[in-house]
């Protein structure tokens, strides 16, 4: 405690109460330390009388409440100047020791060989409070675009299903087929290279509209909601589109509203409609670990599916589509774990 502290506590707490400053003398020494106190005025009920003692015959007046009042204004004062020096010397104490905030650590790079781990946790977070049944969607209006025609397709020929079965993963969805057949794909576990989570909602239920999708340590051999199919819904051009439903509720990966979103924007869950910004578009980014990987590109947007952070439980989110593991994601069933 610093020195100019210490000798207002000794003061404050003087044996004599004539000794102890009074509550403005007090409070000039904690603002301007060092100025001069004005000698205290010592009450007339505890001044010590002069001369001789009054005449018996004459009745003594007896003044019991204002000595009383005083000790209770002198406990009263001790109080307060506790307070505050108590509120000096923590806020002198907290000036002195700033607290260090450590950087969040960054995934790692799109240049990693190495595999994902799969993270392993035996708890989920519990359900949101969010409230059950699905929430009105706006009109899309008379002039909107669909969201297929929004973002073009890829320049280049797509990769063929024939080379998505060499990689190991069977049944993958197609990239484009001749003649636009519709090809329902089976379900998938959807694996992040960065963190090696999966898609995820939330406890081990189906979901509910606009709930989030998170990540969370894939599960292929429990009981839980984290398999997901692609339903194609191909463009003009040829190249399929999809809905990315839950195969546990039938609802669809979803970015807020019917439009185009920004970076950042969280997914959730939502009934799937025919014309919104549900539709993504898999391009293939490469392998690790004997995996094929691909960004998951929301159509109405442009920007792909990424996780947020390393923490499980964290929402998936919209992010720009550039280098970087924290947004290439494998499709999985439960034989290729």
């Amino acid at each position: 405690m610093p020195e100019s502290l210490r000798d207002i506590v000794a003061r404050s707490l003087a044996k004599n109460p004539a000794d102890r400053p009074t509550a403005t003398a007090l409070l000039d020494m904690l603002i301007r330390p060092g100025a001069p106190v004005a000698a205290p005025i010592v009450p007339a009920a505890l001044a010590v009388p002069a001369g001789p003692s009054a005449p018996a015959d004459v009745p003594e007046v007896s003044a019991p409440e204002r000595p009383r009042r005083g000790r209770i204004l002198t406990a009263a004062l001790a109080g307060a100047t506790a307070v505050l020096i108590g509120a000096a010397a923590t806020a002198w104490a907290l000036t002195g020791k700033p607290e260090t905030v450590a950087a969040e650590t960054l995934p790692q790079s799109m240049n990693s060989s190495a595999a994902a781990p799969v993270a392993q946790s035996s708890r989920k977070p519990a359900p949101s409070a969010a409230a059950a049944g699905a929430s009105r969607r706006p009109s899309t209006g008379s002039g909107g675009a669909k969201p297929s025609e929004q973002t073009p397709a890829p320049s280049g020929t797509p990769e063929s299903s024939t080379a998505a079965k060499a990689s190991g993963q069977t049944g993958l969805p197609l990239a484009r087929v001749a003649d636009g057949a519709a090809v329902q794909s089976q379900p998938y576990f959807v694996r992040n290279l960065a963190v090696g989570h999966c898609f995820d909602l939330e406890w081990y239920d189906k979901g509910r509209p606009d709930l989030p999708v998170n990540q969370f340590a894939c599960r292929p051999t429990e009981p839980d909601n984290q398999e997901w199919r692609f339903v194609p819904r191909f463009d003009a051009d040829g190249y399929h589109l999809y809905w990315i439903q839950n195969i546990d509720d039938d609802l669809c990966l979803d970015p807020l509203g019917v439009g185009s979103v920004e970076s950042g924007s969280k997914l959730t869950e939502m009934v799937c409609y025919e014309e919104d910004n549900q539709e993504f578009r898999l391009e293939p980014k490469g392998t690790s670990g004997g995996l094929r990987y691909f960004w998951l590109r929301n159509v109405a947007s442009g920007l792909c599916i990424a996780v947020a952070s390393e923490t499980e439980g964290d929402q998936l989110i919209l992010d720009s589509c550039e280098a970087g593991d924290d947004r290439r994601w494998a499709l999985l069933t439960k034989t290729d774990f």
